[in-house]
């Protein structure tokens, strides 16, 4: 009996194993993509060397790095460094479902394009909170898909933490309008317990 259990344990951890090989070898090829791009940034700072403000933005304008950069300065001390000029809550929504699109589980590859399609406020265990839809086109694709981010915290630090994104699956909702889409969102976060009990749902004008 006690063979047939030490199996069965051995089982479930390989298929563990096994589900979570993809999942985080896919994170590691996202993240050596994401390193390559700031390594001149990098190979500065340990150098103690200069590093002009231009190089900076002309980084920041990739919302697939932003995350990772503002962190990289943050912890370097370089916040002196940092661009305001993509601090908005839009902004930030934006990079993070390019850093989500960027895994290969997903597109694998930043969106050429997004727009913000609307914004949402929802109190969630009392809390404001904010929802973003955007909708994006992949390069070398003439088809625009709908992504969802948030919530997020509109008085957090920007680029503090990135928050969840979405892009769709099997379980995603059709062309339903903005307010559908957010509310069917936030009640999926809700049953897997993700957050608490949310209210207030309103779009942003």
């Amino acid at each position: 009996m006690v063979y047939v259990i030490v199996l069965a344990a051995l089982a479930l951890t390989g298929l563990l194993l096994w589900r979570r090989g993809p999942v985080l070898g896919g994170e590691r090829r996202r993240q050596a993509q994401i390193e390559q791009a700031l390594r001149p940034i990098r190979s500065k700072l340990t150098a103690r060397s200069e590093i002009k403000p231009e190089e900076v933005v002309e980084l920041s304008r990739r919302p697939e790095l932003r995350f990772d950069l503002y962190l990289m300065l943050r912890t370097a001390n370089k916040r002196d460094l940092l661009p305001g000029d993509f601090d908005e809550g839009a902004d930030q929504a934006e990079s993070a479902l390019a850093h989500h699109l960027l895994h290969p589980a997903e597109a694998g590859m930043p969106p050429e394009e997004m727009v913000l399609e609307q914004a949402f406020t929802a109190k969630i265990e009392g809390a404001e909170r904010c929802l973003w839809i955007l909708r994006y086109r992949l390069p070398g694709t003439a088809d625009w898909r709908r992504g969802i981010v948030g919530p997020t915290d509109p008085t957090a630090t920007p680029y503090e933490r990135i928050p969840a994104a979405y892009t769709g699956g099997e379980d995603a909702p059709g062309e339903e309008s903005p307010e559908a889409f957010a509310a069917w969102w936030l009640k999926l976060l809700e049953k897997r317990g993700l957050i608490g009990a949310w209210s207030g749902l309103a779009p942003v004008s």
